[in-house]
């Protein structure tokens, strides 16, 4: 019950407004009263960072290790961008609960069940997962830019680029790069592709495809 409703303040109310003074009053407690459930704040950040882990769906065990890390990826941003007050202290906050450690040995087993040496088990699925926490704290802060790209309200770099003199930026006007294309979908996939690409690099002869 705590726990859950400090995942609702942060998504409500961002992270800065996880106090235990602000969690009592929406429980409708004395402050004190929260001690009986967690022994301070950093006990109570631990706790959501873990219920919000818990809610990653886990891919299925059969999977290759491509197919798994690629659907773990998109399991993990998903979770995040539904529960956004969270980023902040999973990216800010060293956390190892029971539940991280279960998507830790997932991404680990999906490696080792391809043959790959230890070492390289391990920095694949690290590689997989500090691309989804580094994308998501970008996308989460710039949700408003995709909104309004989906609505053709001008963010208004079409003006800047107008302005920019050609002869010395002539890619930068010849792409006109969108804002909200870096926190997009396709961009997402895009960047998780060339991980697992890279990663491939690393599979025994006979695993790659």
């Amino acid at each position: 019950m705590v726990l859950r409703e400090a995942l609702a303040l942060l998504d409500d109310e961002g992270f800065e407004a996880l106090t235990m003074r602000r969690l009592s009053e929406r429980l409708g407690v004395v402050p004190m009263a929260l001690y009986r459930h967690v022994a301070n704040k950093d006990d109570l950040i631990l706790g959501v960072i873990d219920l919000a882990v818990s809610l990653v769906p886990i891919p299925s065990p059969d999977l290759d290790w491509r197919s798994g890390l690629h659907q773990l990826a998109h399991s993990i941003r998903h979770t995040m961008l539904e529960h956004p007050g969270i980023v902040g202290p999973v990216v800010t906050q060293p956390a190892l609960g029971m539940h991280a450690l279960v998507i830790g040995e997932y991404g680990l087993a999906v490696m080792r069940t391809a043959g790959f040496a230890p070492e390289h088990a391990d920095r694949g699925p690290n590689a997989v997962l500090t691309y989804v926490l580094g994308f998501v704290a970008l996308e989460v802060p710039r949700l408003g830019l995709l909104e309004n790209a989906r609505r053709g309200i001008p963010n208004g770099l079409d003006i800047v680029y107008d302005q920019l003199p050609i002869e010395i930026f002539p890619h930068t006007v010849e792409v006109r790069p969108r804002a909200e294309e870096l926190v997009s979908e396709a961009q997402f996939e895009y960047g998780l592709h060339c991980i697992l690409d890279g990663i491939e690099l690393h599979a025994p002869r006979k695993r790659r495809r």
